[in-house]
């Protein structure tokens, strides 16, 4: 079973399993389904979580997908894999015309500690949030992807980079959810 809005970190799913007397909540699928394979089986093997609930099915993507307007994807950059979760669209160049709703994250390792980048646009701004342990650490707010990561001091990527925002699929993903306000404006 997966859990929404477990906690404070409510964009961050949590997987429920049990067995027997055994009952908890873990961060991932292949966590959850090796736990209760472990209970059962009183083995060690780590199972797929993905493969487990029948996520790498074609036929049974297809019927989780029934009326899904947005699927979450990934995009790389560098030694970065960044979580798009949120698109939105604007006519603001210099978020390289995402908008309200747009929502990424990425995982980076400081001197073995992970930090999550949570990054959001909002209607005037754009925010980071750094995650430490799971935990708010700090939050930024400025009013360009790229004011907001410079304020971070991280110099390798652009903001926009860093949000996913220069990404060819985010922006072809930007570019469907402009049209198809538009055309609701219509």
């Amino acid at each position: 079973m997966v859990i929404i809005n477990y906690s404070e970190n409510s964009f961050l799913p949590r997987f429920y399993c049990e067995s027997g007397s055994c009952s908890s909540i873990k961060p991932d699928p292949t966590t959850a389904i090796s736990t209760v394979y472990k209970e059962i089986f009183n083995t060690q093997t780590r199972y797929s979580g993905f493969l487990a609930l029948g996520w790498t099915d074609e036929s049974i993507i297809e019927q989780l997908l029934t009326d899904v307007s947005f699927v979450p994807i990934f995009s790389s950059l560098g030694e970065y894999k960044i979580f798009v979760s949120g698109i939105g669209s604007s006519s603001n160049a210099e978020w390289n015309h995402g908008g309200p709703g747009y929502k990424s994250s990425l995982f980076r390792n400081v001197n073995g500690t992970s930090i999550l980048y949570f990054s959001t646009i909002e209607d005037d701004f754009c925010a980071v949030e750094v995650h430490k342990d799971f935990e708010i650490k700090n939050r930024i707010e400025g009013s360009s992807p790229n004011e907001v990561w410079q304020k971070l001091n991280i110099q390798k990527y652009t903001g926009v980079q860093l949000f996913g925002l220069d990404d060819s699929d985010v922006q072809s993903l930007i570019r469907q959810h402009h049209d198809a306000c538009r055309y609701k404006l219509a």
